[in-house]
């Protein structure tokens, strides 16, 4: 984000071009454009509007041609070099390139005390098209578009919707920076997508009867109203999953790090016991808890039972889409991540294996703490693996539905990304 900017214009015929916050973007003037385009060595961005608006996903640093049309022909052409990134962006490394790839939101942090963290759109090329820097390294922040807005939270970072200017539309209520660190792991969106839903800190009451700052809530808020919707607590309403809980670590007893709402259930992620709740929103009851040595019979891609290597572990990330339920298996060292995909029957209690996909590398393939999963459309995930200190680097994969790998970018040595969002245009 730009600060103190100086206007900067430059015009040519009709067509006017000046700077926005956002160093990957222009604002653009041309008496009834509906069209502008700016191109540089193939490179095309296209924007409309009556009159005015701005132009966004421009390569920072390289010079672009833009030309305005109109309902009667031309209205003009400009050059136009957008500014240069920030000097400490960690710069990612193109793998392999799918232009039909689309676009990749995601978090990217430097493992270091004093930052800082980005929040990125990578193109199909690894290129940045769009980039908003933090002062701070922000481990677990979720980033989700909402509309033409990206919402933020998590890690301590109190939710926020940004324009693509980077300007904070929408914050809750309450939520400045003196209680920032109730955020951690999942600030997304409810299922009507009109409002945050998001993981917060509380404190616990321990079976010993001591004190745990790592209780957890669900809270749910509007973002016209600024709201607080829906609440659920486990301390308020979740006896019946307190010994999900570990004992022997009060400090940390469930790590609660997923939210996901689909057809009226929560679907909420506890790593510490491998587990998922189901919780049904109206009643705030948990109908079931999913995972290894729980109450659902895990069946093969057959049918059959199955051995419990086939469930999750230490996951993240949780997804249910068009009826499956779509985990970040974190797994161990021995075996690498696993994607894993279930379909759940409520009444039969049974979760059937639908689908798992690793890297042939396996164990070279192993973070404890970060990962994320989103199941596309045409069928396959989009992937981001991250871990900061290990053999192998932090990484998008976009996946296809036969299961190989169709484009992949990977980031600096001692940086971290946590999850990502792929749209296929912005």
């Amino acid at each position: 984000m730009v600060s103190g900017m100086i206007l900067f214009l430059v015009a040519c015929g009709r067509l006017q071009l000046s700077e926005l916050p956002d160093i990957h973007g222009a604002a653009w003037e041309a008496p009834e454009a509906t069209t502008v385009r700016c191109e540089a060595d193939g490179d095309l961005r296209e924007a409309s509007g009556e009159g005015a608006g701005s132009i966004r996903g421009l390569l920072a640093g390289v010079e672009y041609l833009c030309s305005a049309e109109g309902p009667g022909g031309s209205l003009g052409t400009a050059k136009w070099t957008p500014q240069a990134s920030a000097a400490d962006l960690p710069v990612p490394q193109l793998e392999l390139g799918n232009a039909d790839a689309g676009y990749f939101l995601v978090n990217v942090f430097a493992d270091t005390p004093v930052g800082p963290s980005f929040a990125l759109i990578v193109d199909g090329q690894g290129q940045v098209r769009w980039e908003q820097r933090l002062d701070a390294p922000v481990l677990d922040m979720d980033l989700s578009w909402v509309g033409d807005k990206i919402l933020a939270g998590g890690g301590g970072l109190t939710p926020r919707l940004w324009n693509l200017d980077g300007v904070v539309t929408w914050s809750p209520p309450g939520g400045d920076q003196t209680t920032a660190s109730r955020w951690h792991h999942d600030s997304g969106t409810n299922e009507a997508g009109d409002g945050l839903l998001a993981l917060v800190r509380e404190p616990y009451t321990l079976p010993n009867g001591g004190t745990s700052e790592e209780g957890f809530a669900i809270e749910e808020y509007n973002f016209e109203t600024g709201e607080l919707t829906w609440r659920w607590s486990v301390t308020d309403d979740g006896a019946s999953i307190h010994d999900l809980g570990d004992r022997q670590s009060p400090n940390d007893p469930f790590h609660a790090n997923s939210v996901f709402e689909r057809d009226g259930i929560i679907y909420l992620g506890i790593r510490k016991a491998d587990a998922v709740v189901l919780i049904d929103k109206q009643s705030k009851a948990v109908v079931a808890v999913v995972g290894a040595e729980r109450e659902y019979t895990l069946l093969d891609e057959t049918g059959e039972a199955a051995g419990a290597e086939g469930w999750f572990m230490d996951q993240h990330d949780i997804q249910v889409h068009d009826g499956l339920l779509t985990v970040f298996s974190n797994a161990s060292r021995e075996t690498g991540f696993q994607v894993k995909s279930y379909r759940l029957d409520q009444e039969a209690k049974t979760a059937q294996i639908a689908d798992v996909w690793d890297m042939d590398e396996g164990k070279l393939w192993y973070s404890q703490r970060l990962g994320g999963v989103d199941p596309i459309p045409e069928g396959g995930y989009s992937v981001a693996f991250g871990d900061t200190d290990g053999p192998s680097p932090s990484t998008l994969f976009l996946v296809d539905a036969a299961g190989s790998i169709s484009y992949q970018v990977s980031f600096p040595e001692n940086h971290g990304i946590y999850r990502s969002e792929r749209r296929i245009s912005w």
